[in-house]
């Protein structure tokens, strides 16, 4: 009876933590009251009733706090204490999200791995998400041809997923480091007709990388500016456009123009990495 005690107070404060319109401090607040209370039911609960129930909400609550080793590792728990419970899969997809955030790409890659190919997993929900998350590792690790192969799973497979638009953008990543040029175009621009969030934006900057890589600076530089035109909310986005379209200018000889871009960076993205590299190069002009 305690366990439940302590695991209903736990779910009212979790459900007020972890709203959306929570405000920060609130959410926090309640939050850390929430897991201190989940932890007592896990302690109290001795036939393991509501074990796997609480690690999961304890996973979701580091998750939430950017905790992200300790949401892996109560996610971990949950997927090796409770191999047959309901919430495995999700558990086993969590722990490769959360161990990603860590810059562990290796044991995200082990936990995505089992959920693409162990096939009692075929029906789940987030398989698409996980085959990205997958490939996402690869390039991490280093191999964009196998993380090639596992996004085509995504865009033939599963062209209607949510993850596809990100599928995409990661194949026209991979495809760039395999110096596939004309492949990772196509791939970018499915993605900016895909969507309109931020992978996106990104992937708009990456055709004009890939134009840069081609030393076709023209198209690039279009490239670029559209990045501008289309997506002035992603500010880390037109911050390194406008810096590539400086390189861009310079290239082709225009300085004034050049000049104007990278000042255009140190003035209206101050302290960001891009305003560094800018002012690097106002100083060589």
């Amino acid at each position: 009876l305690a366990a439940d005690a302590f695991f209903h107070l736990a779910e009212a404060l979790y459900a007020q933590g972890a709203a959306p319109d929570a405000a920060a401090d609130t959410a926090k607040a309640r939050l850390t009251e929430a897991r201190g209370l989940y932890e007592k039911a896990l302690a109290a609960d001795r036939d393991r009733r509501l074990a796997d129930k609480t690690l999961y909400r304890l996973g979701w609550i580091a998750w939430l706090t950017a905790d992200y080793e300790a949401a892996a590792a109560a996610f971990d728990r949950l997927t090796k204490e409770f191999a047959e419970s309901e919430l495995l899969a999700d558990a086993l997809f969590q722990a490769g999200q959360a161990y990603a955030k860590a810059g562990r790409a290796e044991r995200a890659a082990e936990r995505y791995r089992r959920l693409v190919e162990e096939r009692r997993f075929a029906d789940f929900k987030d398989l698409p998400a996980a085959y990205v998350g997958l490939a996402d590792c690869a390039l991490v690790l280093g191999d964009p041809a196998g993380a090639a192969k596992h996004l085509t799973v995504v865009t033939e497979k599963h062209p209607a997923s949510p993850a596809a638009a990100e599928a995409y953008f990661l194949l026209g990543k991979a495809q760039f480091e395999l110096r596939q040029y004309d492949q990772a175009l196509a791939s970018f621009g499915e993605t900016t007709r895909r969507t309109r969030t931020e992978t996106a934006a990104r992937a708009q900057f990456y055709i004009g990388q890939t134009h840069q890589a081609r030393e076709d600076l023209k198209q690039a530089l279009v490239a670029y500016l559209r990045v501008l035109a289309i997506y002035p909310q992603y500010a880390e986005w037109v911050a390194a456009a406008t810096f590539e379209s400086g390189k861009c200018h310079q290239g082709l000889g225009d300085l004034a123009e050049a000049r104007k871009a990278f000042q255009e960076v140190v003035d209206k993205h101050p302290g960001t990495n891009w305003a560094k590299l800018a002012a690097e190069r106002l100083q060589q002009m």
